[in-house]
């Protein structure tokens, strides 16, 4: 199954579209986490600068996972399958760690 959509267009692609392009089985989750981690180990992109663990091979499992649940047909939350970066850093404002959930 081939993305109707090139990495490009996915990474700017709405969470809502997204979920809705899983849901019709237009694009799978390993798709999505393949794209994210081609853009994270990118030479011309931040993510070697920006994330300092990367899960690739949980990441991958897990979408696997969630792609043989859609297609034995269970019933999934609508942000099942779609890649998140978290991010821990320095409060700027005090002695606190702030926490940064993202999609990448």
């Amino acid at each position: 199954m081939r993305p109707k959509k090139n990495r490009r267009e996915l990474a700017t692609t709405t969470i809502v579209e997204l979920s809705r392009l899983l849901a019709a089985r237009k694009i799978t989750s390993r798709q999505l986490v393949e794209q994210a981690l081609a853009a994270i180990s990118d030479p011309q992109g931040e993510g070697a600068r920006a994330l300092l663990l990367v899960h690739d091979k949980g990441a991958l499992a897990a979408a696997d996972r969630v792609d043989a649940e859609r297609r034995g047909g269970s019933r999934l939350p609508a942000l099942a399958g779609i890649p998140i970066s978290i991010r821990l850093r320095p409060h700027h404002r005090s002695s606190s760690w702030r926490l940064d959930i993202g999609l990448l």
